[in-house]
């Protein structure tokens, strides 16, 4: 009697949670109104600089690169947020995979998917997102 075949994951699974992942954010961020922050921020970004009273500018430069993309709208606004998440994702799920291998890199991808801080935080043009895919990136 031979092992049972080992379930190794689907190799369309790990690309299509990320466009699916994707697709959310955007869907979120056309849904939703600005927050107070994310117009703070957007201000800033029509007035680049080194850096602001309370936060360095990072979150400026990006939401201006998302607003010459995608114009001065809600998904230009946030679309450093999505992909920041996106990068998140993909530094969980490379990491994860290099230390135990693909089956805990997509488990490990659940909670960067669907609890409520990772779902808000990743459509929300905050500088939070942005930290969080570059702790993750170290």
């Amino acid at each position: 009697m031979g092992s049972p075949p080992s379930a190794a994951p689907k190799p369309w699974l790990v690309p299509s949670l990320f466009v699916s992942s994707v697709l959310l954010h955007v869907y979120y961020s056309v849904k939703f109104p600005l927050a107070p922050d994310e117009t703070y921020y957007w201000q800033w970004s029509r007035h680049l600089d080194w850096g602001y009273y309370d936060q360095g500018p990072m979150i400026a430069w990006w939401i201006r690169a998302g607003c010459a993309l995608f114009g001065e709208t809600p998904l230009g606004v946030r679309a450093c947020a999505i992909v920041a998440a996106l990068g998140t994702l993909f530094f969980v799920y490379r990491l994860t995979k290099e230390l135990f291998g693909e089956r805990a890199a997509l488990l490990a991808m659940w909670p960067t998917l669907v609890t409520p801080m990772a779902l808000a935080g990743s459509f929300v043009a905050t500088y939070d997102p942005l930290m969080v895919m570059f702790w993750a990136a170290a």
